[in-house]
């Protein structure tokens, strides 16, 4: 086999496989050579992408779910139906993009995958090598995006860990158009913490509890709290758990691009794509892994492909992530107040970092101001 590519892309998750998929289609890597290197083979169902979008994009045929009706619901008990004028929020089975992207892959005569573990990385003179436990590998660019762990205490930041069951009950119980965007109406135990629920039929749905904390819950807390929603928050008695999912994903400003060099570019988590405010990521990673190729095929330098997201709102994210941390306002406050006096279609707007700075005031104003301006005062000096 030969071990020389031009592009090696270290890890096939959700950005690592978006940006193959890419090179797959497009003839201007046809006469590229692309490796793949993952541990694991991608076959199960191992998560799930949920985001909002107002317009067709390219993965669209392997949407799994969509809502056009979201609801909000406050730390009161207090629910809102949110105004998402042409937005809707949609789910992805993780089984359901390997399996769209696999196969594409495989036809592509260009692109190799090789299934191991990267157990070190290299810069000699222009190249990169990659060893794993069987083999050395040699290329122009690596993509890594697998998420080392890194030292943040320096920095704000928190982690977002959730468990999600899939349930089946027996009778018809769930409106399947209309889901339940964040749910603060339980205790939050001095963290930010919500549930969210997305029917997927009348009798199925996707029951997940989100949390922003520095402390990982046990697996039997995260079922304590799950049953304990499903039976008397939602009120069902009788049910199945059909699936599971389990994760935690980093919410910090740290600078990932310190990482990045003329040869090394990081993606997907380790890349910075996760929005530190929210805990978002799916939609981030596409437009990161876009603007990527764009760069390779128009000679920009990858590592420029960063600049799409704003200095601006990283300065937002930096003073929400010091607010809640330094519990100045509680993180339920702070979401129940944008959502009930912004319309939800503008806080997404806001929150993918595509809004004026008059619109931004829109929904800073929704917050209570002086702890935000100790934040700000306090990030400054």
């Amino acid at each position: 086999m030969d071990r020389q590519y031009d592009y090696i892309l270290g890890g096939g998750g959700t950005a690592g496989l978006t940006l193959a998929l890419l090179m797959a289609k497009d003839s201007f890597f046809f006469d590229k050579r692309i490796l793949i290197i993952d541990p694991q083979p991608k076959n199960t169902n191992d998560r799930t992408f949920c985001f909002w979008k107002n317009d067709i994009f390219p993965l669209e045929e392997i949407i799994y779910k969509k809502w056009d009706k979201l609801s909000f619901i406050d730390e009161k008990g207090q629910e809102l139906d949110l105004e998402l004028g042409d937005y809707t929020y949609n789910m992805i089975r993780g089984i359901d993009f390997y399996n769209h992207i696999n196969p594409i892959l495989k036809k592509a005569p260009h692109i190799d995958q090789v299934q191991a573990k990267i157990i070190q990385i290299n810069e000699i003179g222009e190249t990169v090598e990659v060893q794993t436990a069987q083999e050395k590998y040699f290329g122009r660019y690596f993509f890594k995006s697998y998420y080392d762990k890194i030292n943040l205490s320096n920095y704000n930041s928190t982690i977002q860990h959730f468990k999600g069951y899939i349930i089946e009950t027996e009778e018809g119980f769930f409106d399947p158009e209309r889901s339940t965007l964040m749910d603060f109406s339980i205790p939050q135990e001095d963290d930010t913490r919500f549930f969210y629920v997305l029917p997927l039929s009348p009798t199925k749905a996707l029951v997940e509890i989100a949390i922003f904390s520095n402390e990982i819950a046990t697996n039997d807390e995260y079922d304590c709290w799950l049953k304990d929603y499903i039976t008397n928050d939602l009120g069902i008695q009788k049910f199945t758990i059909e699936e599971e999912e389990l994760g935690q994903i980093p919410m910090t400003d740290y600078p990932f691009k310190n990482h990045d060099t003329s040869q090394i570019i990081h993606i997907g988590t380790g890349g910075g794509n996760v929005k530190p405010s929210s805990g978002y990521a799916f939609m981030r990673i596409q437009k990161h892994i876009y603007k990527i190729v764009e760069c390779l095929k128009f000679g920009d330098d990858p590592v420029n492909a960063k600049r799409i997201f704003s200095s601006k709102f990283k300065w937002y994210d930096r003073i929400f992530l010091n607010v809640i941390l330094k519990n100045r306002v509680k993180g339920a406050a702070v979401f129940s107040a944008m959502f009930h006096r912004t319309p939800a279609k503008h806080i997404f707007e806001f929150l993918d970092e595509e809004t004026t700075f008059l619109k931004d005031l829109n929904v800073i104003y929704t917050q209570k101001k002086w702890p935000f301006i100790k934040a700000v005062f306090d990030e400054l000096f």
